[in-house]
């Protein structure tokens, strides 16, 4: 997957960018032959633009906020918590998105039988930024947590548990250290390997 993005990052970073202004010559990148040995139509400016739809980290921080001071209903404080969480995570601030996750589970607990979807979505958030943290413990018992919270409200035979089970169960293998050696051991990610 990495290597993809990679791929596709350097591709893109390949196009010319469109020029200056209108009144200049327009360029373009040399057509390509493709598999089947057709050549490929130049590309233009209109088909390079990228438009970034996001909320800025300041404004979502201001709707987490607003949220709870209003005492807004768990649901929406959940997504918003969530939203903010993410925009600190992209922003590399990771211990900030643990707290702001952690204390949003503080304030959502409770509702873990009513709103087991999406208190189990907040914890399994909170699981994957404990994980990038380096905090191997924390991320495996909020898993471990988040399928609670879906037992707690959803029939035993919903699908979401058995998926929530298999992930708990990948957290607990990728801990072992008989499975790093068994898949690392010739790339030398192990410790004494």
């Amino acid at each position: 997957m990495i290597r993809l993005v990679s791929m596709a990052l350097q591709a893109a970073m390949t196009v010319q960018s469109p020029p200056l202004s209108s009144t200049t010559a327009r360029s373009t990148p040399p057509s390509t032959p493709s598999a089947t040995g057709t050549t490929a139509a130049p590309v233009t400016a209109e088909e390079k633009t990228i438009v970034v739809v996001a909320k800025r980290l300041q404004d979502t921080g201001r709707a987490l906020a607003a949220c709870i001071a209003r005492q807004c209903p768990p649901k929406e404080e959940i997504d918003a918590s969530l939203a903010h969480a993410e925009n600190q995570f992209l922003a590399g601030d990771y211990q900030a998105a643990q707290a702001t996750l952690w204390k949003a589970r503080g304030r959502n607990m409770r509702y873990r039988e009513e709103l087991p979807v999406d208190v189990a979505d907040l914890l399994r958030a909170g699981s994957r930024v404990a994980a990038a943290n380096g905090l191997a413990d924390v991320s495996r018992i909020t898993a471990i947590d988040s399928l609670d919270a879906l037992k707690s409200g959803l029939p035993a035979t919903d699908y979401r548990i058995f998926s929530q089970r298999l992930a708990v169960g990948d957290l607990v293998l990728s801990e072992r250290p008989d499975n790093c050696r068994a898949r690392h051991i010739q790339q030398g990610r192990c410790a004494g390997a």
